[in-house]
């Protein structure tokens, strides 16, 4: 039997977890993962987008107009 993906709407997304170095996104609580210094160190903006529902989500919107890293 052959499923015709596009015909159902099938959409599939990929969410990658990583430790954070620093503090946590929404509070100033340490983030102890290790003591060795990172090769290298990535910043990203909190970006609030539509969900599943197709809604915002008010606070991660709020956290983005406040240009939270």
């Amino acid at each position: 039997m052959q499923i015709n993906y596009q015909q159902l709407g099938f959409k599939c997304g990929l969410e990658i977890h990583q430790q954070l170095e620093g503090r946590k996104l929404f509070c100033n609580c340490p983030t102890l993962n290790s003591g060795k210094e990172p090769d290298i160190k990535i910043e990203r903006r909190l970006r609030a987008v539509a969900g599943e529902t197709g809604d915002v989500d008010i606070a991660a919107e709020f956290e983005m107009i406040k240009k939270r890293k």
